[in-house]
């Protein structure tokens, strides 16, 4: 948007303080001219600023020095109009797409939601179900590491069993299986991540769910990590 308000003409001895717009009008960035000239497409909101940026308001007002432009969900806080920025009301910038990066860290909480699950369901051995809450891992690493230090016998159960002895032959098919599993999706969890980090664009996160089949560099990764 090629746009400015005084005729684009800074006065002597001052700075222009230029304000970046998107397609809708809402102010997404904002500068000073003493710390680096316009590019094109901006719109110089004040020819009569300081060193440092301030937004003048369509009343004639301005802002503190370097105000913040984005609310904490990442809605842009202002607009263009009348000449000047003006404060966007809540329900406007409630309305708001999630910006990429917001977008991304929802996902994030997604795919670590669902990688918990995955690994509480646990694993099937021996036709009885071993489930792995945060505390089955605890007990299970303890009962493993006494099973490594040489306990001849331990005791566990499956789930909804009761507790009982078992021998470290028993014993250790159970636990490997759940080290193996734990292990698998908290590494294909941190191989979607990256994924979500590296999303350029909200198609291509969109395309990113847990169970996916992961782009071919990733999935040549995990395989090389699982098969190792």
């Amino acid at each position: 948007m090629d746009v400015d308000a005084f005729g684009g003409i800074v006065e002597e001895g001052f700075c222009g303080h230029y304000v970046e717009l998107d397609a809708e009008g809402r102010i997404v960035g904002g500068f000073s001219g003493a710390l680096r000239g316009p590019s094109g497409g901006e719109v110089l909101m004040n020819p009569r600023g300081g060193y440092q940026f301030r937004l003048l308001f369509a009343d004639g007002s301005l802002s503190e020095e370097n105000p913040r432009l984005f609310g904490e969900g990442g809605a842009p806080l202002y607009r263009w109009g009348g000449g000047g920025a003006v404060a966007r009301a809540p329900e406007e910038m409630a309305a708001d797409p999630l910006p990429l990066g917001a977008l991304r860290e929802a996902k994030l909480a997604e795919l670590g939601a669902a990688c918990s699950a995955a690994i509480y369901a646990g694993v099937e051995v021996g036709g009885a179900r071993y489930s792995l809450f945060e505390h089955d891992q605890i007990e299970l690493m303890a009962q493993m590491s006494a099973v490594q230090s040489g306990a001849a016998f331990v005791p566990y159960h499956a789930y909804g069993e009761l507790c009982r002895m078992f021998s470290a032959a028993e014993f250790m098919p159970v636990a490997e299986a759940a080290v193996a599993h734990i292990f698998h999706h908290r590494s294909y969890a941190n191989h979607l991540n990256m994924w979500v980090r590296r999303s350029v664009d909200l198609e291509e996160l969109e395309r990113v769910r847990y169970g996916a089949a992961l782009p071919d560099d990733l999935a040549d990764s995990l395989g090389a990590l699982t098969n190792a």
